[in-house]
């Protein structure tokens, strides 16, 4: 098929050069009678020959320097068209100049062109077209032959490219361009022979290299050469650059040329890294020793490369890591080598060499087996399978002891050491050179009585180990194993170490499992009954001494503890253990360790040898012995040989607390705390046992505040905040100041059954206390009797509640009414009570004292007793009434009674009015007994000492109760009230006294002393002092003074004390201390005449009142003398 289409063109050639070719268009025309009429009246032909008509075949081709003309004729009618513009276009081959392919005709019909030879070689066609103006095309086409021999398309350009280094050296594989080395890239530009300048080439990189600048762009010089440079990049190998140069007419110029890479530009870290292991046996010495010249992959042709290892061979083991891009070894990385079994002797990191290598030494073990090497660098890592094996072993063992006499082994005494020695051959009897891991074991350094070098190392075939007798006892002496594993087999001998046992020398109390124990009966969680002790009988090498004989017993007075066994045979260690268990009597103790050697142990049941002289001198008698003697003889363990020693001290006591040992303390007693929130202070629980001692570590014990709040303040979540643990037998609590603050803050927010309304008329100067026990306060009790007292005075016989409750204070007479205050006025100013305000705890008329906050602590415990007779339970005739303890219950109000109850608010006779309540009705009860009632003292002792036979006459009970102990904080304010006072009938000056009336001093018309009665009949209130132009010389004065509600004021309060006029005698600086007074505090001093004038008539004595928490204030009284 090829050869008929090259021969069709053949033919058509040489009829279009006979006659050229030739088309025609025909242009249809009407006559008019709607049938066509067809006439040719336009021909273009085409031919191509050489300048002197030669046709243009194989045997005259168009070549360099022998081009071709093309020549159309256009005709019209068999006339010439001139002027008109022909299109011609190749295919194939050659190549049209001009290269727009467009020509036009002269005034011939004729248009030209010239066909040169182009780069391909062979047949091609040229096709001329003409468009007529209708828009119908004429075609005529031609073919001809080229060689095709034009060696650039850009007919008159030169365009070269050549790569070398600066001195004009090639690359190749053993010259390529490296880091340090780059090549050159130069390109020759030049037409008609002459360069051509300032012209852009680009140039293109394929497979290596890495040009620079990256934009692969130079300019031609003035020679028409244009450079630029080629760096190693990351890829090894052969890599060709391609220049451009595109001319003006669009045609592109390229040459190509080759260079050989390194690509070692590859980063280690980014480059994708390729591992290589090759295991290496039979490697002469020092073959490595020129790696930093010679690669170690070229050096490696000295050893064997395999993969199956001897396991008493050390190989080397080679592993290469290569770039995957450059094919470069990567130098100065960490290399990581592992196997799964064996061991790499080298250690498991190396550093590569300068080509990529890194060395290790590697060693199977001995019992053989198939195993993996893997080589890691960063996340690459591959791995080399091997197997390995060995020949058969023969081992002899020296035990290395002396020789008797006889020729027998001389016993390893204790202590004592020996050295083993093991030879190491081949089948055929030589020492195996290999090292060799050779382990030893025996039955006493198992149990470590003995010593033995466990591993070693044969150096030469022969391997030591160093065995040290600790004691070991066997009668048959120990045996060593020696053992060899090699290629899956082991190879094991035995040789045997006579040995002497070492003796016993002393014994050592290790430890007891409880130091306190409780009474018999009374143990619990926190409170044990027995305690385990531990001995160990140790020998002249610090070891246990096993299967020996210790006796034991117990020394002590007045104890009925118990101990078991008496006698014990050591263990495995050397030690022995026996149990303690308590009695029902309180003591302390030790337990005697003795040891019997084993040549005194008789061989008859019936006799019997001991430690202790006591037991020896008892059944050492012919008649009468006491029980428990032996049948037999008796004998007493020498002096000399006795190796004894004592346990540490052990106590017996209940451990359960019992009231009458029990305290509970605070810190501050009188807190500045009525208006200060929390203000922490520090709570302390001590709980004993009834004989006094401390109870268990970690009792647990209750508290509850009746105001402010208590618990542990530890800073932490989820901890038990109710109760604290005692250590050594106390535990420490925290109370807090908020609300409540007692018969202050707990009221209801009304009380239709209250006598004090302030929203009622009349009721002048009323107070809002609820309770009323402020000292200004009217005493609700006193004030609803003096308003019943009012309306029967007013002709109601029988006032109702209601009727009482609205009677206005105005409507009572002033004094009766001021006769209701709690503490009377100091003039008329607020003052304490110098007695105390009522108390409604022990009267019907007083008020509940506020903020008074009572703290009651407890814990589980029993109850005390007289043990007259010391057996430590409780017997006939021991109950005291001084141990009865009721229920456990809070006592608010402070007077030995429970007197909590239910309210009634809607009752006249409600329990917890103020008008009825006697301060107890808040008070929290314990019902140990869970009657639901309060139990008081039931006349008989309740705790687990109690014993059947009491329990049954019921003069006791065998039960746990309540104990608890109660406290009291006073919530104290920071503001005094006071009052200045005489005594009555104290001197003033002769026969002039303080006159029982309390009316005004007058002398010599000066009101000396100006007096008020006071809260009490002993007192008569002072509010100014006067000496003038009288005859009193001096004033025994006494200041009360309590915060609002009549308690001391906080402890640590500092008063200061001075006078500007006067003489001043008494105390000038005091420090309130702790108190829960009810009752007012006092400063007693006097008051002179000056017995030199200080030229000031009128002054003051001052006092100065500082709370810590700094709160101050000043009472005042007046002192007018002569100036």
């Amino acid at each position: 098929m090829p050869f008929m289409r090259w021969f069709s063109m053949l033919m058509l050639g040489l009829l279009l050069t006979a006659c050229g070719g030739g088309g025609s268009i025909e242009k249809t025309t009407n006559n008019g009678d709607g049938t066509p009429a067809t006439e040719s009246d336009i021909t273009l032909t085409v031919v191509v020959a050489d300048d002197g008509g030669n046709a243009l075949n194989e045997g005259n081709p168009i070549k360099q320097g022998a081009a071709g003309t093309v020549t159309a004729t256009l005709l019209q009618d068999g006339e010439p068209v001139a002027n008109k513009l022909v299109q011609f276009q190749l295919n194939q081959s050659g190549r049209l100049s001009p290269e727009s392919g467009v020509s036009a005709t002269n005034s011939e019909g004729i248009a030209t062109l010239s066909i040169e030879s182009g780069e391909t070689k062979g047949w091609g066609e040229v096709v001329a077209s003409y468009t007529v103006s209708e828009g119908s095309v004429v075609t005529s086409t031609a073919v001809f032959y080229s060689l095709g021999d034009e060696t650039n398309a850009n007919g008159d350009i030169t365009f070269t490219i050549a790569v070398a280094d600066s001195e004009g050296n090639a690359f190749d594989e053993t010259y390529p361009i490296e880091q340090g080395r780059s090549g050159i890239a130069t390109a020759t530009l030049s037409q008609d022979g002459k360069p051509l300048t300032d012209k852009l080439i680009q140039f293109q990189l394929n497979h290596s290299g890495r040009l620079s600048p990256e934009s692969g762009t130079g300019a031609t010089n003035a020679q028409g050469v244009a450079t630029i440079t080629i760096d190693s990049g990351e890829n090894r190998g052969w890599g060709e650059v391609t220049a451009s140069y595109t001319q003006s007419e669009g045609n592109v110029a390229t040459s190509k040329t080759v260079f050989y890479s390194s690509g070692d530009e590859a980063d280690a870290e980014d480059d994708s890294t390729k591992l290589n292991i090759k295991v290496l046996a039979n490697c002469p010495s020092g073959w490595e020793s020129e790696r930093d010249n010679v690669s170690l992959d070229t050096l490696s042709s000295a050893c064997t490369e395999t993969n199956r290892i001897d396991a008493i061979t050390e190989v080397d083991v080679l592993v290469g890591a290569s770039s995957t891009k450059s094919g470069q070894g990567i130098a100065g990385v960490l290399i990581n080598l592992a196997a799964d079994i064996g061991t790499i002797l080298s250690g498991e990191k190396s550093v590569s060499d300068n080509f990529g290598f890194a060395l290790f030494k590697y060693r199977p073990p001995l019992q053989g087996g198939a195993g993996q090497l893997t080589a890691t660098f960063n996340d690459v890592s591959t791995s080399f399978a091997f197997t390995s094996g060995a020949e058969d072993l023969a081992l002899t063992i020296d035990n290395g002891l002396k020789k008797d006499t006889q020729g027998n082994d001389i016993a390893l005494g204790a202590g004592e050491t020996t050295l083993l020695t093991v030879e190491i051959r081949d089948q055929n009897g030589s020492y195996v050179t290999t090292p060799l891991d050779v382990a030893f074991s025996s039955g006493c350094a198992e149990g470590e009585k003995a010593e033995v070098d466990a591993n070693a190392t044969s150096v030469g075939g022969i391997a030591y180990s160093t065995y040290k007798n600790l004691g070991c006892d066997i009668a048959t002496g120990d045996t060593v194993s020696v053992t060899i594993s090699k290629g899956g087999n082991s190879v094991s001998e035995q040789v045997v170490i006579p040995v002497s046992p070492a003796k016993p020398q002393s014994i050592e109390f290790l430890d007891a499992s409880e130091s306190l124990l409780a009474l018999k009966g009374t143990g619990g969680p926190q409170r044990k009954e027995s305690s385990e002790l531990s001995f160990k009988l140790i020998n002249s090498l610090s070891g246990g001494a096993a299967n020996q004989r210790i006796d034991f017993r117990l020394r002590a007075k007045h104890s009925d503890a118990t101990l078991v066994p008496d006698s014990v045979r050591t263990d495995s260690q050397g030690e022995a253990k026996v149990i303690v268990s308590s009695g029902n009597v309180s003591s302390s103790f030790v337990v005697q360790a003795c040891f019997i050697p084993a040549d005194l142990i008789p061989t008859n049941s019936n006799d019997e040898v001991t430690c202790w002289q006591e037991r020896f001198d008892a059944c050492d008698v012919i008649s009468n012995k006491p029980d428990g003697c032996p049948v037999g003889s008796i004998k007493l363990v020498p002096q000399d040989e006795a190796i004894m020693s004592v346990s540490s001290r052990l106590s017996v006591t209940s451990g359960l607390p019992v009231n009458s040992t029990m305290s509970l303390s605070v810190g501050t007693v009188n807190t500045e705390t009525l208006n200060v929130s929390n203000v922490e202070i520090p709570v302390q629980v001590n709980v004993a046992d009834r004989y006094g001692n401390f109870v268990h570590d970690g009792t647990k014990v209750f508290i509850s505040a009746e105001g402010g709040a208590v618990g542990t303040v530890d800073g932490t979540q989820f901890n038990a905040e109710l109760e604290c643990e005692t250590t050594d037998g106390r535990c420490s609590a925290t109370w807090v100041s908020q609300n409540i603050i007692p018969f202050v803050t707990n009221k209801p927010s009304s009380d239709p059954r209250s006598s004090i309304d302030c929203e009622l008329p009349n009721q002048v100067n009323c107070s809002t206390n609820y309770w009323g026990n402020a000292v200004d306060s009217y005493n609700p009790k006193k004030l609803y009797a003096a308003k019943r007292s009012y309306l029967i005075g007013q002709g109601t016989s029988n006032p109702s509640h209601e009727q009482i409750i609205n009677v206005g204070n105005t409507q009572i007479n002033e004094s009766v009414l001021e006769s209701t205050r709690n503490c009377n006025l100091y003039g008329e100013q607020s003052a304490p009570c110098i007695n105390g305000i009522l108390n409604a705890a022990n009267d019907d008329q007083g008020v509940p004292l506020a903020g008074r906050a009572t703290l009651i602590a407890i814990t589980d415990g029993e109850e005390n007793f007289n043990d007259v007779n010391g057996n430590g339970l409780f017997d006939e005739n021991e109950f005291s009434l001084v141990y009865d303890v009721p229920e456990a219950f809070r006592d608010d109000n402070e007077d030995g009674v429970y007197g909590g109850t239910n309210c009634l608010p809607d009752s006249v006779t409600n329990p917890c009015s103020p008008l009825n309540s006697d301060a107890g009705h808040f008070e929290k009860l314990w019902d140990g007994n869970s009657d639901g009632a309060f139990t008081d003292r039931d006349r008989k002792y309740n705790g687990l000492s109690c014993t059947v036979e009491q329990q049954a006459a019921n003069q006791c009970s065998k039960s746990i109760i309540d104990v608890f102990d109660s406290a009291e904080i006073i919530m104290s304010g920071s503001v005094p009230v006071y009052r200045f006072s005489v005594p009555i009938g104290s001197d003033l000056s002769d026969n002039l006294k303080v006159p029982s009336a309390c009316s005004d001093v007058i002398v010599n018309d000066i009101t000396a002393l100006d007096l008020e009665p006071s809260d009490t009949a002993d007192y008569c209130d002072v509010t100014g002092i006067d000496f003038g132009n009288t005859t009193i010389d001096k004033v025994e004065v006494i200041l009360f003074f309590s915060d609002v509600n009549n308690n001391p004021l906080p402890q640590g309060t500092e008063i200061s004390i001075s006078t500007d006029n006067g003489l001043y005698s008494g105390p000038t600086d005091l420090t309130v201390s702790q108190s829960m007074d009810t009752k007012a505090s006092k400063i007693a001093f006097i008051i002179g005449r000056e017995i030199e004038a200080n030229q000031k008539k009128q002054g003051q004595i001052s006092i100065v009142f500082t709370t810590p928490a700094g709160v101050i204030t000043t009472a005042t009284l007046g002192v007018v003398d002569a100036g």
